[in-house]
């Protein structure tokens, strides 16, 4: 099988960034901005990397109402069984109860949940669905020839740099993950959708833990 070491080099690139915030969660306090800033440059690296992106101008192109509308509706969907339907059965199962800890500075304070709810839009909504399926799915495919093992692959991934999570949150992000990738292929691979319903889906995690709502519902 003829190796395609240029498309192999940059996933590998990729990879290897994400590792770096992981890898300081295991040595030292895991600063979540840290993780932003590289998710950031993570983007700005793919996004300039010459390459057959096609995703790029899809991403233009897909912008229109019905994307958006759907996405919305599917973000509010998908947020319940994200963080309350799998988080539930992985809790169940698993025994460990996910770690939100380092999100409690949020809970009544207005002004640093407005600057967090842009962060994650940037970061979690736009940059990660670049990452995980705007680049790595595309390149895993493009080496596999196989978008199943592509969405499992992207998903494991993505589930990884969830660690300040815990266990149950790596699960859980990583289940989520699969469901993302196979709305990506489903929907002949449209980014924009991916983008607005994991930000849709985010806000309201990140509006219920300001409002207190989330006792009632986590």
């Amino acid at each position: 099988m003829k190796i395609d070491f240029k498309n192999s080099l940059q996933l590998l690139s990729v990879v290897l960034l994400l590792i770096l915030p992981v890898a300081v969660d295991v040595l030292t306090p895991y600063t979540f901005w840290f993780l932003i800033g590289n998710s950031v440059l993570v983007s700005i690296f793919i996004y300039f990397s010459k390459g057959e992106f096609e995703w790029v101008d899809k991403f233009r192109r897909q912008f229109t109402l019905k994307t958006v509308v759907n996405g919305v509706l599917l973000g509010i969907f998908l947020w319940f069984i994200f963080d309350v339907v799998f988080k539930v059965l992985v809790e169940s199962i698993f025994a460990i109860e996910t770690d939100y800890s380092r999100f409690e500075n949020l809970r009544n304070n207005l002004k640093l949940t407005l600057r967090f709810l842009l962060s994650i839009w940037v970061s979690a909504a736009f940059c990660e669905e670049i990452i995980f399926r705007g680049f790595l799915l595309e390149k895993v495919k493009w080496i596999s020839k196989s978008n199943w093992v592509a969405v499992v692959i992207a998903a494991v991934l993505f589930g990884s740099i969830h660690i300040y999570q815990g266990p149950s949150g790596i699960i859980i992000t990583t289940l989520s993950g699969i469901i993302l990738g196979a709305i990506y292929v489903k929907s002949d691979f449209n980014l924009l959708l991916l983008f607005v319903i994991h930000g849709v889906a985010d806000s309201i995690f990140f509006i219920n833990i300001y409002t207190g709502w989330d006792k009632y519902i986590f």
